[in-house]
């Protein structure tokens, strides 16, 4: 049985939609491993349960090999499903609590948590979330509801972390440098790779600039 990434390691998050048009999820997905990605987490809204564990399973064909995790976005009922397939869920601020996550998946479930604020991840501190995003770092197109969290507050947000966070919204290979220089050590990213003329080299450039941070 291959050995996942811990979260403790995993610095490269994707954001997986592979209903969205425009490329070849297959393609990009093992692109952006090659390239360095250490998590995946697939987010499809608006889908049957059924439909998210069948794609779940396509997904997991790629990552298993490679040792990458594989989260569920939202669906709770779609990570029990899969049975250890996937590593667990990840969940907003208007999704089930993390305490009925826990309940249903188990102790050794990976839950994560969307915060947008310094308060919010010290709230999400309180549950027995393992993991937390935090954003918008920049303006994003993938959520028209996003604010961009201030450097002040993304800074201060995680000097008070205890556990991995992940910032998310709007970050390239161009502009992570500004956040690793705030103390950003992990970021989650869709559009950055996905939509990449070479998905591979904005993984790696991704990585790089992560790894000049310390650990």
């Amino acid at each position: 049985m291959i050995e996942l990434n811990p979260i403790s390691t995993c610095r490269l998050q994707l954001l997986l939609d592979p209903t969205a048009p425009g490329f070849d999820w297959r393609r990009a997905l093992a692109a952006a491993l090659a390239g360095g990605v250490d998590l995946v987490q697939l987010r499809m809204k608006g889908v049957p349960t059924a439909d998210r564990v069948a794609q779940a399973r396509l997904v997991l064909a790629q990552t298993a090999p490679a040792a990458v995790p594989l989260l569920i976005n939202d669906d709770i009922e779609a990570a029990a499903v899969l049975d250890g397939g996937a590593v667990g869920v990840h969940l907003g601020q208007e999704d089930a609590p993390v305490e009925q996550a826990r309940a249903r998946l188990g102790a050794p479930a990976w839950i994560g948590l969307s915060t947008h604020s310094r308060a919010e991840l010290l709230a999400g501190h309180a549950t027995s979330a393992t993991h937390f995003g935090l954003g918008a770092c920049f303006t994003t197109a993938t959520k028209r509801d996003h604010h961009v969290v201030e450097r002040a507050e993304l800074a201060a947000a995680l000097a008070s972390a205890s556990r991995p966070v992940f910032a998310i919204g709007g970050i390239t290979p161009e502009n992570v440098a500004e956040l690793v220089a705030f103390g950003v050590r992990r970021v989650a990213v869709a559009a950055a790779l996905l939509t990449a003329r070479d998905p591979r080299a904005a993984a790696a450039a991704l990585r790089a600039a992560l790894e000049t941070a310390p650990k």
